[in-house]
């Protein structure tokens, strides 16, 4: 053993270390061997499920920002549609007014000039 690895054990009961045992004499390695083995494994199993839960919300994220982009488009067309009926708007507030300025007979005889023409 190296000044670099450093030594872990545990207490286990009767019954999960003849487990371990006929585990690593199936694999003919040592117990130590064997429970290196499984501890590597599960945690590059954590790492990989780590991962998988990672790309999958990095994935949930793009499709959120695709979403939040097309909402700004959708946003400023409506601006624009704001902008334009806005000005529908004050031409018609600009015509009426000017009605109203007329007296009855000017609009009468409007009303008749637009009719014959």
């Amino acid at each position: 053993m190296s000044n670099k690895d450093k030594y872990v054990g545990y207490r286990t009961s009767i019954e999960m270390y003849a487990k371990i045992k006929e585990q690593a004499k199936k694999r003919d390695i040592r117990i130590s061997d064997f429970l290196r083995h499984a501890v590597e494994q599960c945690l590059t199993n954590d790492r990989t499920v780590v991962n998988q839960e990672f790309d999958t919300l990095k994935q949930q994220i793009e499709k959120k920002d695709e979403q939040i982009e097309h909402l700004h488009q959708l946003l400023a067309m409506e601006k624009q549609n704001m902008a334009s009926i806005t000005q529908q708007l004050e031409k018609k507030e600009l015509l009426l007014e000017d009605l109203r300025n007329k007296s009855v007979w000017s609009r009468l005889k409007g009303a008749f000039f637009f009719i014959s023409s």
